[in-house]
């Protein structure tokens, strides 16, 4: 049987926050405000996750090392052996996905659920800025340079989901087992924390993170005889309230 392990976060930007690419504009170089329903791609966050548990693998156990790389590529080349296992030092990166494994891998760790939602549990604006770029020899607009791009105001809160799977025999396809548990929610745990020091999105933005169902997570632990440390529950209760290492001395962030 493999247990669904679900921690449920809030993310509330500090700065305004790039969630467009670029969209053609006929509308000139203004700034509009228009009113927004929609979802951050979860692979983005799980990207910051996985370069913060790079930073904090030490931490966590002091036989496993950081993997610089992320292409696919690079990572099978200097992380795996040549059976194409993971090396020791280096295991932790299977609740990231392992390049070169099969289509239906399971990876254990999922990210799923990245709504978007202000303060007032309302739809946040979404600030659309016009762009141009100017074409230096005829001092015009180039042709097919006019764009919009949208961002996220301050305060914009998005909520979302850690699935961890855990399984609990060895016949199991996929999932953490048992034993290591304790071990891959530390990770887990302490990348959302460096995850704040990181930033998000375009050029970093930071942002504070809070785990809304710490209670929840205890129990389902405990309903199913997992036990973890002291460390894990210090951690859990740490991001049940809003943190980020340049708020967080103040105390509870309003």
């Amino acid at each position: 049987m493999v247990i669904e392990l679900i921690i449920d976060f809030e993310i509330k930007f500090l700065d305004q926050v790039c969630i467009g690419s670029g969209q053609p504009s006929i509308r000139g170089a203004d700034i509009s405000i228009a009113e927004y329903q929609g979802i951050l791609p979860p692979s983005s966050f799980k990207g910051v996750l996985r370069k913060a548990s790079n930073r904090v693998v030490k931490l966590v156990d002091s036989q496993w090392d950081q993997c610089p790389y992320i292409e696919p590529h690079d990572i099978r080349r200097y992380c795996m052996d040549k059976k194409g296992e993971l090396k020791r030092e280096h295991e932790w990166l299977k609740i990231y996905g392992i390049p070169g494994y099969s289509e239906d891998y399971i990876t254990p760790l999922h990210v799923s659920g990245l709504k978007i939602r202000s303060v007032a549990k309302e739809p946040p604006p979404v600030y659309t800025y016009t762009h141009t770029s100017i074409q230096q020899s005829t001092l015009t607009v180039r042709k097919g340079a006019l764009y919009a791009i949208e961002y996220l105001p301050i305060g914009t809160i998005v909520s979302g989901k850690l699935v961890l799977y855990i399984k609990t025999s060895s016949s199991d396809r996929y999932g953490i087992e048992l034993s290591k548990i304790d071990k891959y929610l530390k990770l887990i745990l302490l990348s959302l924390i460096e995850s704040t020091s990181i930033g998000i999105g375009r050029y970093s933005k930071p942002f504070t993170i809070r785990i809304t169902n710490r209670d929840e997570v205890i129990r389902k632990l405990e309903e199913n005889h997992i036990s973890v440390s002291d460390d894990v529950k210090e951690l859990l209760t740490l991001l049940s309230k809003e943190y980020n290492p340049f708020t967080w001395f103040k105390g509870d962030i309003k």
